[in-house]
């Protein structure tokens, strides 16, 4: 079994036209399709309502910024520890491979010759 999901734009008429590819070239399959309308506003899908995706009423009212303990306190971060460069490699002497192989900023980083490309195929 297969689950596809589109959105699709009915036409003048009101139908919904579109084609999903098959698994095989011939064969049954059993297709269930649930439309769901998207609310428009000046052309745009409206947002939805937390209810609407799945949210109990009220939750982020209730639940979102509020700690009903009076006596709760925020707590500073402790301070970050030191990151090592990007490029370091443990027990490697620090710019060692800067000195051996260069930089991209470093005027001995060439780039090696490229094969060319062939032509674009045209899809016509």
């Amino acid at each position: 079994m297969r689950i596809v999901q589109l959105t699709v734009v009915s036409d003048a008429d009101g139908l919904l036209r579109f084609a999903i590819p098959a698994d095989g070239p011939a064969g049954r399959f059993e297709v269930a399709v649930v439309l769901t309308p998207i609310p428009t506003t000046n052309g745009t899908a409206a947002k939805r309502t937390p209810e609407e995706l799945g949210w109990p009423p009220g939750y982020f009212e209730r639940t979102a910024g509020s700690i009903p303990d009076e006596t709760f306190q925020v707590h500073p971060s402790p301070p970050l520890r030191p990151v090592e460069p990007l490029g370091y490699a443990p027990g490697w002497p620090q710019g060692y491979f800067e000195a051996v192989t260069g930089s991209i900023e470093d005027d001995r980083f060439v780039r090696p010759p490229q094969p060319a490309l062939s032509p674009p195929v045209s899809l016509e």
